[in-house]
């Protein structure tokens, strides 16, 4: 019985640790994407919002 206990226990430890990496291989990637992504908007909505400024000041 305490055999099966400690390959059970050494199963779900690396089990675990595999979904970890797989976790961080995959998920700091999409944060990153997804920060990239807002900060692209936010640059995109700067910039329009200057254009729309300059074009209204030469009216």
């Amino acid at each position: 019985m305490g055999r099966a206990a400690t390959f059970a226990a050494s199963y779900e430890t690396r089990l675990r640790r595999a979904a970890m990496m797989v976790t961080l291989a995959v998920g700091v990637p999409l944060v990153l994407a997804w920060f990239g992504l807002i900060g692209w908007g936010v640059l995109w909505l700067a910039r329009s919002a200057l254009d729309l400024s300059v074009s209204v000041l030469a009216l």
